[in-house]
């Protein structure tokens, strides 16, 4: 056993502790909590036996190197089910070591990589190893440097969480390329209520697309278009669910510049509306 608790071991340090431990097979037992090292100090957790099912390092600085240690602690590992790494550092080296990690694991069941750096080439690696994948219950990209990252975990969350009700993809970057792959996922999807997509680049024919998409999804009751391209981001938001749920009894558009595409958009909203 051997215990380095509470003292200023930081990301260098760290590494060469975990670049120590890898052919070491007699030491069992390390404590490393409290330092400047979180990653490592993960790692020596999960090495110790001591991890919960649940590993936050939410703003921790955490780098690519760091996901090469905690893959590897992690590849065999029955007990971790969740990882946020949330606003972090993480890069597209760093997501390949994720795919790596998640060809082998399958006990990890929601994996959090908002607000990092990856790009499409990381959400590639991601891709590859996801599009087989049935136990990843949850996995949020939105916030990286590519919009396919986002809309990827978007499609795999839609695909293997028959529970799950909500999505949050704002501020993502995502066009109306990426809104025709997220469509599509949609199609078919009976328990989505509620869907935000606030400050992307989403332009009418990328509207339409949401539209056809969620057209037969008679639980929807909430989308979020606010910031987008479209000069249809308001009526949709408001109409969407009025043909369907035949709950709106009052909508105020008045000076929001609708033209004729705008008209036609209102007008096919309440051709079945019987209450507003």
């Amino acid at each position: 056993m051997l215990s380095i608790r509470s003292n200023k071991i930081g990301l260098q340090g760290g590494h060469c502790i975990a670049d120590a431990l890898k052919d070491n097979t007699t030491l069992k037992k390390i404590y490393l909590s409290n330092n400047q090292c979180a990653a490592i100090e993960t790692v020596c957790e999960i090495r110790s036996d001591e991890a919960s099912s649940k590993i936050n390092l939410f703003n921790r600085r955490i780098q690519d190197i760091d996901l090469q240690y905690l893959s590897h602690s992690l590849k065999h590992n029955t007990t971790v089910t969740d990882i946020d790494l949330t606003h972090n550092e993480i890069g597209d080296t760093g997501a390949q070591y994720l795919a790596d990690l998640l060809r082998t694991n399958t006990t990890i069941k929601k994996l959090f990589l908002g607000s990092n750096h990856i790009s499409d080439t990381g959400a590639k690696y991601l891709a590859d190893v996801l599009q087989n994948n049935t136990t990843m219950l949850e996995i949020n990209l939105s916030k990286n440097t590519s919009a396919y990252a986002a809309v990827l975990g978007a499609t795999v969350q839609l695909r293997n969480n028959k529970t799950n009700n909500y999505l949050g993809l704002d501020d993502s970057k995502i066009d109306s390329q990426g809104i025709q792959v997220l469509a599509t996922a949609l199609i078919n999807n009976q328990t989505l209520t509620s869907l935000s997509l606030r400050s992307n680049m989403i332009d009418d024919q990328g509207v339409e697309c949401l539209c056809d998409a969620l057209r037969n999804n008679t639980k929807f009751e909430s989308l979020s278009l606010r910031g987008n391209k479209s000069s249809l981001c308001t009526l949709v938001e408001i109409f969407l669910t009025a043909s369907e749920d035949q709950v709106c009894t009052e909508a105020n558009v008045a000076d929001r510049s609708i033209g004729d595409d705008e008209l036609r958009f209102l007008v096919d909203a309440l051709r079945n509306n019987m209450v507003l």
